[in-house]
């Protein structure tokens, strides 16, 4: 991979981590705002207005801890134990009195913590976390409510979780494949580039020497007929290595079988390909170019 394909990959990777702290300041706009509509009629509001003084902090911090790789998986555990704290500490705060349609504390900020598991570890860790905090919500709904019913709020929670974590966590999959696909195509152009610098010198150079060569050897005879012949393999040799070596045209772990067997070929042995190129894995197409160069030296 080229430092161009590395540097495009790494920024794909962290579009989404960029995009996290506005999602994670509008769901804390949307938690502050609905708890202060409800505060008045909150049993213990200092409580959750420390909660939400915490989740505050945290979203100011975020940015700073989630920038660095290493710390991201550490992160979004203490992200999460912030949400599924501030959403037990909800029957607290909010009293037994309180209707059941009013949203916790944290409210829709439980997303937060959802959504980075979803750019982190794709759909999966999405599901998986939604899974965690929709359980959780629907816990804490049914230990306050008298009755069976799931509050509006708490199955708002549920359907946000599930859906963003599995749509968030699907696009960071597709944007790491874009970014692998892109990183590969970028290799491609710049191995090809190389062969082409490469092609002119050697055709200028060495090509022609060697072409001399062959011809004054074949004139003299006798043991520069010997080096005459040399000298013609080893250029065959030549224009097959700049057509392409053995990871010519690779791609998601493919390689170009004709460019392969094209290195076969000598002055007395003709290699006849096709005009487009025929990937196979990696293994196979090394296994088969092998075969064929035993087949040869044994004949």
């Amino acid at each position: 991979m080229t430092a161009n394909g590395s540097a495009e990959s790494r920024a794909d990777g962290n579009v989404l981590w960029r995009a996290l702290p506005a999602a994670r300041a509008v769901l804390l706009g949307y938690a502050l705002t609905v708890n202060a509509v409800h505060t008045d009629d909150y049993s213990r509001a200092w409580l959750a207005w420390v909660v939400l003084g915490l989740l505050s902090a945290w979203t100011l911090l975020a940015p700073w801890v989630y920038a660095a790789p290493a710390r991201r998986a550490a992160a979004i555990g203490t992200e999460f134990g912030l949400a599924l704290g501030g959403l037990l500490l909800t029957p607290t705060a909010q009293g037994s009195e309180i209707g059941g349609d009013v949203p916790s504390v944290p409210s829709f900020w439980l997303a937060a913590p959802v959504l980075a598991a979803a750019v982190q570890w794709e759909w999966r860790g999405g599901l998986v976390a939604g899974v965690i905090g929709s359980g959780t919500d629907i816990a804490v709904d049914a230990s306050t409510n008298s009755d069976d019913r799931i509050g509006s709020g708490t199955a708002a929670n549920v359907f946000l979780l599930l859906v963003a974590g599995l749509v968030v966590g699907y696009a960071a999959g597709l944007l790491r494949i874009n970014a692998q696909v892109r990183a590969e195509v970028v290799a491609a152009q710049a191995a090809t580039a190389e062969r082409e610098r490469l092609a002119r010198a050697v055709h200028d150079g060495v090509l022609q020497a060697l072409a001399w060569v062959q011809r004054r050897g074949a004139e003299i005879g006798g043991e520069a007929a010997e080096l005459a012949a040399v000298a013609g393999e080893q250029e065959v040799a030549l224009r097959g290595l700049i057509r392409g070596g053995p990871g010519a045209g690779a791609t998601g772990g493919a390689a170009d079988l004709c460019a392969m067997l094209n290195l076969c070929a000598t002055t007395s042995i003709s290699v006849a390909t096709p005009g487009s190129a025929v990937p196979l894995p990696v293994p196979a197409a090394s296994e088969l170019v092998a075969a064929v160069q035993a087949a040869l030296d044994n004949t």
